[in-house]
């Protein structure tokens, strides 16, 4: 039987693997979008690709202020359905102009901000020290995984299909993550039920960790 932490750590590489397809996808699909908008320059498509990263930088510090604020769980389904709700409007967004989609990307990157932040103060509640590092460099992967998706991925799915398929596909895995989070995450293991997680797995977490509540 999978153990929850196992399943947490799985959650964690899915969450940062959309995160990647989410900030990186635009890069591939710009090319399409710039042939079918032949007036916009390369400045603005410079300007379009580096929106989402405009809005990242804002809420990098503040995240760390909401986490704290609300939790960290909250947070993070807060910051990732959020960017990836922005990134599914994006074919929309190209039908009133390159103004629109930095906006659109901007907000992304607003509510991607927060993800890190989150993230990195969970871990420590759930990951006992001996797993630790093995555990966070499989999550950590999940940034090269979605870029891998991003760039040899998603030039078949716009062959295949059409570049707005590219931002709808990763709205929707990001609503499965969301319930994901929902059904198997806690911002505190100490109060679980044994329903959720064994007791034995519980008391191994809390007493293998280096995280002391407050």
């Amino acid at each position: 039987m999978m153990n929850q932490r196992t399943i947490f750590i799985f959650v964690m590489f899915l969450g940062m693997l959309i995160a990647y397809i989410n900030r990186t996808y635009i890069s591939i699909a710009i090319i399409p979008i710039q042939e079918e908008n032949p007036t916009w320059s390369e400045e603005v498509v410079g300007l379009i690709l580096s929106g989402f990263f405009v809005g990242y930088v804002l809420t990098q510090i503040p995240g760390s202020f909401l986490t704290k604020a609300i939790g960290s769980k909250k947070s993070m389904l807060i910051s990732l359905l959020g960017s990836c709700l922005f990134t599914g409007l994006v074919p929309l967004s190209v039908q009133f102009g390159p103004t629109a989609v930095f906006i659109c990307r901007m907000i992304s990157g607003l509510f991607e901000g927060i993800f890190f932040p989150a993230m990195f103060s969970l871990l420590p509640v759930w990951l006992p020290v001996s797993e630790k590092s093995r555990s966070i460099s499989f999550i950590i992967s999940g940034v090269a995984f979605g870029n891998i998706f991003s760039m040899g991925v998603g030039p078949i799915i716009i062959e295949k299909l059409s570049w707005g398929s590219g931002f709808y596909i990763c709205s929707s895995i990001s609503c499965i993550w969301g319930l994901l989070m929902v059904l198997f995450v806690t911002d505190d293991i100490d109060s679980v039920s044994c329903f959720k997680m064994s007791c034995t797995e519980r008391d191994y977490i809390i007493g293998n960790r280096d995280y002391r509540p407050n």
